[in-house]
């Protein structure tokens, strides 16, 4: 699966969760909890109130923000996408016919 954000990132951030790098308690949003038991999962946080923290230069250029969270085992990503959809592909690998 592919996802696309073409053109409209406004902010990527990227923290490496694991144990020898990053002390538990650093994530900078309450979001990421440590103690949750999926190994990974995703989301978004449509319209998000995050577009205030961009200021007032920010509000001028963005209509809305959505923020997408990755979370995997060891690495947290987080998008912060301006006034507009990812592209969502999947691809199915072909597969060569048993003879």
């Amino acid at each position: 699966m592919r996802i696309a954000f073409e053109q409209c990132l406004a902010s990527l951030m990227l923290w490496d969760e694991s144990p020898i790098d990053f002390p538990p308690g650093r994530l900078p949003h309450e979001s990421f909890d440590p103690s949750h038991s999926d190994p990974c999962s995703a989301w978004v946080e449509r319209s998000s109130a995050v577009r205030d923290q961009y200021g007032e230069y920010g509000q001028m250029l963005y209509k809305r923000i959505d923020r997408y969270y990755f979370i995997g085992q060891s690495t947290v990503v987080l998008l912060d996408v301006a006034d507009a959809e990812p592209t969502v592909t999947i691809e199915v690998p072909r597969t060569a016919a048993a003879w």
